[in-house]
């Protein structure tokens, strides 16, 4: 007899949870609440974190030695050259861009930090935003959109 009330208890407050979210899920106002762009910066900073990931990765199997370039850490995408490019439609890319990895360096919207003592590992190019930011990745796995000025301050490239 315990147990069944325990089940009902549970059915229970999962109910009017669920009524919860439903009423406030129907005040949200319609649409998407992100933008575009705010998405496509999602994204690359998505793309920011498996790119530190790879350069941990890639120090860790070469004696502590980084990276001299982005086409260095293709292996280590498993073929999936997308997380070298900016994900948004005005971002250039060459016809081969998903196979070819020489091409990393020269059309990939980010680049490997060449002093690292602020921290960063990787960047996205500067400009690539309309709000001004750039994302950047850091040591420690994180990553942070910073204006472009305080980017400047860093001076990683």
């Amino acid at each position: 007899m315990v147990n069944k009330r325990k089940w009902f208890y549970g059915i229970s407050v999962g109910v009017i949870i669920g009524i919860i979210l439903f009423v406030l899920l129907s005040f949200r106002p319609p649409g998407n609440r992100f933008s575009k762009a705010k998405i496509a910066q999602i994204a690359s900073d998505h793309n920011l974190d498996s790119i530190c990931y790879f350069v941990q990765k890639y120090e860790g199997e070469n004696r502590g030695n980084a990276p001299r370039s982005l086409k260095d850490l293709a292996s280590y995408s498993g073929g999936y050259l997308e997380v070298f490019y900016l994900p948004y439609s005005g971002a250039s890319r060459p016809l081969d861009w998903s196979t070819n990895v020489s091409k990393i360096d020269q059309y990939g919207g980010y680049r490997l930090a060449k002093n690292t003592s602020a921290g960063v590992l990787v960047y996205e190019k500067p400009g690539a935003w309309s709000d001004g930011t750039v994302g950047v990745g850091l040591i420690d796995g994180k990553v942070n959109r910073l204006s472009s000025e305080e980017f400047e301050k860093l001076q990683v490239k």
